[in-house]
């Protein structure tokens, strides 16, 4: 092969010679491949208010792991407000527009100062832009130069783009994910959205979807009775919120037919149902504890218990439509119905 090359690329220069050589090589030993071309970034995009609540609590547990994915996702902010016969406003008025302006002069700088930025903003007590001039030191950004962007026509006109933006997709409300273009219906933990994030990858999946963390196991029994047609007694919507809520939730149900239900119920000393039952590890889970604990009543060993009616007592199978208020439990019922 030496020889040949010599004889037939007397006149080619070193580097040239370089890659006929290399591609000799190639074919001779039947290992030439051509790369495939990296996949497209994941398009993640969230609809928010900058002080809703429910979209920092999001964004709070969306974006460590958006920023463990890096280059592998193409996450955008888009805002929510209202159109006026004066131009667009925020829903919560001008310190929600500073909020939001400050947050996309943050973007300017780099996706990497901007989720840190984003991150440190939501992570407070307090509703942006409270704080801002912290969270932008601990991003690396200049606070100057973030005022300045903030007021300038520039960043007024991307923010009205923004706006319009919503608008055009039909977003009026806050928050609103969208994965790969479609609306996430999912739970809002950080490992529930971890999840969605690789299931949407396909095989181009990031190194860290191998590395998310296994959910806490919670076992979650909900104590029904099937002769009950009060509305109340329809456990769907709350099923729906315990699966959403717990990564590693484990739901059963149990009727009152059944003698194991009818031994729960005594030994918890319920009146009423339906009532739910979370394991002693549902603490374990500190996201998804955090949404419950204000309606969680302690049930010694067996966990926490969160009574769900007031109404029907599968003793007497009668829906009750007055509650007594020397009843304990269906005191409790109501605090818990209303704390949730």
């Amino acid at each position: 092969m030496r020889k040949f090359l010599a004889r037939r690329t007397g006149n080619f220069s070193r580097s040239q010679l370089m890659v006929v050589a290399s591609v000799a090589s190639c074919l001779l030993a039947s290992a030439c491949r051509f790369a495939e071309p990296p996949a497209p970034p994941l398009r993640v995009e969230v609809f928010a208010m900058a002080q809703c609540s429910f979209a920092t609590e999001l964004l709070g547990q969306l974006l460590p792991p958006i920023r463990r994915m890096g280059d592998r996702v193409d996450f955008q902010l888009a805002y929510v407000g209202i159109q006026t016969p004066d131009g667009w406003q925020s829903t919560h008025g001008a310190a929600e527009a500073l909020a939001s302006k400050l947050q996309l002069c943050a973007n300017a700088e780099g996706t990497a100062p901007w989720l840190d930025f984003l991150l440190c903003q939501v992570d407070q007590e307090d509703l942006p832009p409270h704080n801002w001039k912290d969270c932008a030191r601990s991003a690396g950004l200049d606070e100057r130069e973030l005022q300045e962007c903030a007021v300038s026509e520039e960043t007024n006109a991307l923010f009205t783009a923004r706006l319009q933006h919503s608008t055009d997709q039909g977003i009026d409300s806050s928050p609103i994910l969208r994965i790969a273009g479609r609306k996430y219906e999912g739970g809002r933990s950080s490992i529930l959205l971890a999840r969605a994030l690789c299931d949407a990858m396909g095989n181009a999946k990031h190194a860290y979807c191998e590395a998310i963390p296994k959910a806490i196991v919670v076992q979650a029994t909900f104590l029904t009775d099937s002769r009950c047609t009060d509305p109340e007694c329809d456990v769907t919507s709350m099923d729906h919120f315990v699966r959403n809520t717990f990564a590693g939730a484990r739901v059963r149900r149990l009727d009152w037919s059944t003698p194991e239900a009818k031994k729960l119920y005594e030994r918890l000393g319920l009146t009423h149902l339906p009532a739910l039952l979370v394991g002693p590890e549902v603490k374990e889970d500190a996201w998804g504890w955090e949404h419950i604990k204000a309606a969680a009543l302690p049930a010694q060993a067996l966990g926490y218990l969160i009574p769900l009616g007031t109404r029907f007592q599968p003793l007497t199978a009668e829906a009750t439509r007055v509650a007594s208020p020397k009843d304990p439990n269906q005191t409790q019922a109501k605090t818990a119905a209303a704390n949730l």
